[in-house]
């Protein structure tokens, strides 16, 4: 190989290769500078570095915190991934179901080996769902948990899902106790309307039974004022002065007022007579005159005639043409 030309201080040339390499030795005042380029390039990489190691420092800081919180939290919170496993348990969800982070969801809560078949939180992934379920532990009797489930998108894009749940056993118990209580009451009602219905059909047949002993004993006085009573006194009459015979006949229309129904009626209905004004209606119903009914009760016979336009104002006989007597017999 051979060298042509003149030669420079710092610069060789080439000519068999076809093109020049020249070697130029940097100056004093460059390597300078480009040493000072290289100490800023890494004093500012020592910072991010700095940077870094501080912003990790505070994150971990702030999730042993956020973690701490969620510990002391009175319910279970726990975080699942959309293939069931658990990748997150806080203290209350750990003490009551056990540590098993990495574990699907339906083998740590349910004790399942295989996905239920109606899944509770996979409506959870594509809306907000709350719901109640019972759920126990390995060594913990069942209890009822209210459980929300929220999802949302994690920095790398996969669905996670946060499902929260409070213990709402006490609640259940007490609204279970409640509807207990309250079928009793339903049923204890039920046995004392049955007992009440049963009371009352026993004592509408004891007052049908008693309407029927009172009509038999209505009958059985009639009969005997009919053909014992008004026999002998008819008997009297006939041979009794005329003074004692309007006595007896009086007596006669009292026993026949006794077994007739008219008294009863006039007493029931709403036309407010006096106790003097129903007797009168006895006797002018049994015919006698104002002045014989005058003599027997010793009144005036303007006092009886003022009776009679009482009664007949009460009963609402306004026109002359009905007579009161034929009235009376009627009712």
């Amino acid at each position: 190989m051979c060298f042509q030309g003149g030669s420079r201080p710092g610069k060789t040339r080439f000519p068999s290769c076809g093109f020049d390499i020249s070697m130029t030795n940097p100056s004093p005042n460059e390597t300078h500078t480009q040493q000072q380029k290289l100490v800023q390039e890494l004093e500012h990489t020592r910072r991010l570095l700095q940077q870094e190691r501080e912003i990790r420092t505070r994150l971990e800081q702030d999730n042993l915190a956020l973690s701490a919180h969620l510990d002391h939290l009175p319910l279970f919170i726990c975080l699942i991934e959309g293939d069931y496993t658990i990748t997150y348990t806080n203290a209350f969800c750990s003490d009551f179901f056990g540590e098993e982070t990495g574990a699907r969801c339906y083998t740590y809560f349910l004790q399942r080996q295989n996905p239920c078949p109606k899944c509770p939180l996979r409506p959870g992934f594509s809306e907000r769902s709350g719901h109640i379920l019972s759920l126990k532990g390995p060594k913990r009797s069942a209890r009822a948990f209210k459980i929300l489930n929220t999802v949302y998108t994690t920095p790398a894009g996969a669905p996670m899902l946060l499902s929260a749940g409070i213990d709402v056993s006490t609640e259940v118990e007490t609204i279970t106790e409640q509807k207990k209580r309250l079928r009793e009451c339903r049923r204890a009602s039920e046995k004392n309307r049955n007992a009440v219905e049963r009371k009352t059909i026993a004592l509408k047949e004891v007052l049908s039974q008693l309407e029927i002993e009172k009509q038999k004993m209505a009958e059985k006085v009639e009969v005997n004022v009919q053909k014992v009573l008004l026999p002998v006194i008819d008997k009297l009459i006939e041979k009794s002065s005329s003074l004692d015979s309007r006595y007896l006949m009086m007596l006669k229309q009292n026993l026949k007022q006794l077994t007739s129904s008219v008294g009863k009626k006039i007493s029931d209905t709403n036309y407010n007579l006096t106790p003097k004004e129903i007797e009168l209606c006895g006797l002018i119903k049994g015919g006698f005159s104002i002045k014989e009914i005058a003599t027997m009760q010793n009144l005036s016979e303007r006092t009886v005639e003022t009776h009679r336009l009482n009664i007949r104002r009460k009963l609402g006989l306004t026109s002359a043409k009905i007579n009161l007597t034929s009235y009376l017999s009627q009712l």
